[in-house]
């Protein structure tokens, strides 16, 4: 009979496949963090919040947002000046320009129009949300004095993370602004 952590550990094994499938998770993970130069940034992007955090040795450190808070509201709106706001300023308008103010756009991506919650949550949100390409929901903006459809959510989604981006203080992780947009963060622009 094979004893409870030999079980263990062929059930982990036969569960993963490729080249990894047969060292177990710890000694993939030592593996990995020992290759890991330069700085390691990690972004969390939440529905309703969102924050940039960066590993100092083996600890990691929340970074402050451009307002002195850990965590920036997941929000864009557009101004009738054609203007684009993410974070706090965006939810600062939302009650004098609701309908172009965007937010909880995570609980669309991957869904269609006609879902159950896609069609529970427009109940609920200021802004208008219409069918797109496959049936996907997209969200319709009123982007200085002209209607406008964005593509997709996961485009607003890009945004927040060009947002986080931008606002990284560069000074910080050694790296000059050109570096940190085109090798350390790669945008998030999906093609659907």
């Amino acid at each position: 009979m094979f004893s409870v952590t030999a079980r263990r550990q062929f059930c982990l094994a036969s569960s993963r496949s490729g080249a990894f499938s047969s060292l177990p998770r710890s000694a993939i993970a030592r593996n990995m963090n020992t290759k890991v130069n330069g700085p390691v940034i990690g972004i969390d992007l939440g529905t309703t919040n969102s924050c940039v955090s960066i590993m100092e040795g083996k600890t990691s450190r929340v970074l402050e947002n451009a307002e002195g808070a850990r965590t920036t509201p997941s929000i864009v709106a557009f101004t009738k000046h054609g203007e684009r706001l993410v974070g706090l300023p965006a939810k600062r308008q939302a009650i004098v320009n609701a309908t172009n103010t965007v937010f909880a756009f995570k609980r669309l991506i991957g869904r269609k129009f006609n879902d159950k919650e896609v069609q529970s949550d427009m109940k609920h949100w200021p802004f208008k949300v219409v069918p797109g390409k496959g049936e996907r929901p997209f969200v319709q903006v009123d982007n200085g004095g002209k209607q406008q459809t964005l593509s997709s959510p996961s485009r607003l989604t890009s945004t927040m993370l060009n947002d986080r981006r931008q606002r990284m203080p560069v000074k910080l992780l050694g790296l000059t602004s050109s570096e940190l947009s085109t090798s350390r963060l790669r945008p998030l622009w999906p093609t659907a």
